[in-house]
């Protein structure tokens, strides 16, 4: 039985995080997140209290120590980050300030990216710590290191091994460290110097694909390519007085999926200031937002259509005209793009928290594809449960909706028309959404092909087609014949029929021929009824049968391939000794990350059946696949042909518990 444990947090993780109480406040761009996180912070340092603000950008770290500064003098206020003039590593200063704090109320300032460097935090218990916008807990490492990978895979091993994917460990501290130091700067190890820094932290996780990471060491991959894929735990911020994370819409974010995932408790601030036009977007009819493509934007599709050069770019080019606007695309594009040409361009960071210099510009071009890597994507759809459309919204849609919200709308100017313009239609449908009294209009580009799905079509006409059917079905009476041979023909006398299907049977052979399954009432039943149908037929059947809800799993009738003569045994009525021959390929899939569509990719010329058993969620899927077969077989050729179906999931990754009867 093919299965991978489900990819949810670990049992012991769970117990670790299952208590832990986090608070967040969920709003929308400009609604004020920074401003009340100022206010809050300042009311707590008058009364003695200490406070970390974590923010994306040195700008709004400066922005908001001046701000603090000026409404709070009284208070202590520090900030640490590359560009504060200070010199010297910044998470040293940081520890070092930790471990001599103030002793009175204080608010420290640092980046997202420092609050994950510094090993120790001095008594964090004194500390509440407020995030403005989201942290980022994913990680992704993908460089090809055919040659160099033992720089990596000499000193990790696998563990968790019950799955696609397997967590790694480091089996040597020591020489991953030299690599993380780098104290020489040598250019190869510069590659996986970060990499070595997520592995050696107690606050990532980081997994491999079993499959891909055996075949890079053993010289086997098609590649080359070390992909490894971290998530930072919540046990970064464990220990603090009070975590708030105060981001846009972050209900929609990864880090809210997943440490929910990893059992913390996320609770509404009523610290921060909140009101219904700090929530919402008002009525706004100035805004247009023209997209260039139904599907959604990828990098593949953009080197597809041109590069930097792409039609909706010369579209942009067009309806940007003279105005002044802000841009955000691609790094490996953004400088060589037709757009910065025009005389009111203004190309603005990716990460654009906080940026505020922007507010009389009215129009915006973001054109991006913050996909992941398709590798990353599928560890995050299969492990993590984190599925395309929700990794769309959080990494594409809300990195458009941030840089959009840089201008004018940010203080819902009314008097300016406002042109917006996204790549993709679901982006700018989302949008709409968010934005009322916004419109919706298509820029007017020739779409990509789109690729055709549904099987060919494998006959010229529908005689053509009824005479095949015809031929299949002598083929298969007459490999039923030789079956038969083997069943006495009283069997026929004795055999419980569902339905009234021993109707169409004229003697033995057609039984064999349309045999297709046995039927219990259910779980404990030891009684079998004989289902005799077509192929298609069969097919139908249990298309509707899936529709049936039960609200117990010993309610639900049971399903075999084997045809069991009940004489054939005394001690039991259905096991292996009452097995005469079996039909069809039946394999039972749960407490994994496998889907239907990866039993597709590994069998792309099957013909084969998927629907979902009982305890089945999105989330959690469980389910069984029915592969038609064009004869019955004897038990010893099933169990043959099962083995290779589980050698071709466990060559992929998967792994399996036991092979089904």
């Amino acid at each position: 039985m093919p299965t991978q444990d489900h990819p949810e947090t670990p049992n012991n993780e769970l117990t670790e995080f299952e208590n832990s109480v986090f608070y967040y406040d969920s709003r929308r761009a400009g609604g004020g997140k920074t401003r009340d996180i100022v206010s809050a912070v300042g009311r707590r340092a008058e009364r003695g209290q200490k406070c970390l603000i974590v923010q994306p950008t040195t700008g709004l770290i400066d922005e908001t120590f001046d701000n603090l500064k000026k409404q709070y003098p009284s208070i202590i206020v520090r900030k640490f980050h590359s560009e504060d003039g200070q010199g010297g590593y910044v998470s040293l200063r940081v520890m070092r300030y930790f471990n001599n704090a103030d002793l009175d109320g204080a608010v420290v300032l640092i980046t997202h990216r420092t609050l994950i460097n510094p090993p120790f935090f001095y008594h964090k218990d004194r500390w509440s710590v407020y995030f403005d916008e989201s942290p980022n807990v994913f990680e992704a490492f993908s460089e090809n290191l055919s040659i160099k990978h033992g720089l990596i895979t000499d000193h990790v091993r696998t563990m968790d091994a019950t799955s696609a994917y397997s967590r790694l460990e480091v089996t040597s501290r020591s020489e991953m460290a030299k690599m993380a130091q780098n104290q020489g700067q040598d250019t190869i190890i510069g590659h996986v110097q970060d990499l070595a820094k997520i592995l050696l932290s107690e606050h990532y996780d980081s997994y491999v694909n079993i499959a891909k990471f055996e075949a890079l060491k053993s010289k086997t991959s098609n590649d080359g390519i070390l992909s490894v894929f971290s998530i930072l735990k919540p046990s970064i911020l464990s220990g603090f007085h009070r975590v708030t994370i105060s981001a846009a819409l972050f209900e929609e974010t990864f880090v809210f999926h997943q440490w929910s995932q990893a059992g913390v408790t996320w609770k509404n601030s009523r610290e921060l200031t909140r009101d219904n036009n700090c929530n919402t977007h008002s009525y706004n009819p100035s805004i247009t937002i023209y997209y260039g493509y139904e599907a959604r934007y990828s990098k593949y599709l953009r080197n597809k259509l041109g590069g930097d050069d792409t039609p909706i770019i010369a579209a942009a080019v067009k309806k940007l005209g003279r105005e002044r606007y802000v841009r955000v695309e691609n790094n490996d594009v953004k400088l060589e793009s037709p757009l910065t040409k025009l005389i009111g361009d203004n190309l603005i960071p990716g990460i654009s928290h906080g940026l505020n210099r922007y507010r009389d510009v009215h129009h915006a071009a973001v054109i991006i594809s913050a996909n992941q890597t398709p590798e990353a994507s599928k560890f995050l759809r299969e492990y993590c449960g984190f599925d395309d459309d929700k990794q769309f919204r959080a990494f594409t849609d809300h990195s458009v909706y941030q840089a959009i919200c840089r201008t004018s709308i940010r203080d819902n100017d009314l008097g300016h028309d406002k042109t917006w313009i996204v790549a993709s239609k679901d982006t700018a449908d989302w949008l709409h959404g968010i934005f009322p009294g916004s419109r919706v209009e298509s820029l007017g580009l020739v779409q990509p092909e789109k690729q055709k799905v549904g099987r060919k079509r494998t006959h010229n006409s529908d005689n053509e087609r009824k005479n095949a059917s015809k031929k299949r079905s002598r083929a298969e009476l007459s490999l039923a014949s030789g079956f038969a041979n083997n069943i006495d023909s009283s069997y026929l006398e004795r055999v419980s029929y569902l339905n009234g299907d021993e109707l169409a049977i004229k003697d033995i052979s057609h039984f064999v021929a349309r045999f297709r399954g046995s039927f219990f009432k259910n779980y404990f039943s030891t009684d079998p009824f004989v289902i005799l149908k077509t192929q298609d037929q069969f097919i139908t059947y249990l298309r509707n049968q899936s529709k049936n809800v039960y609200t117990s799993k010993n309610e639900i009738p049971c399903v075999s391939g084997a045809l069991f003569d009940v004489n054939k045994s005394n001690a039991t009525n259905r096991g292996e000794d009452n097995v005469e021959l079996v039909r069809g390929m039946w394999i039972d899939i749960e407490k994994g990350t496998m889907k239907h569509e990866d039993v597709s990719r590994l069998f792309p010329y099957l013909r084969f059946v998927a629907y979902n058993t009982f305890n089945h969620t999105r989330d959690r899927q469980r389910f069984r696949i029915y592969i038609p077969t064009n004869r019955v077989m004897m038990d010893s050729e099933y169990r043959i042909i099962h083995k290779e179906i589980v050698y071709v999931l466990e060559k992929d990754g998967y792994r399996s518990e036991r092979l089904s009867d």
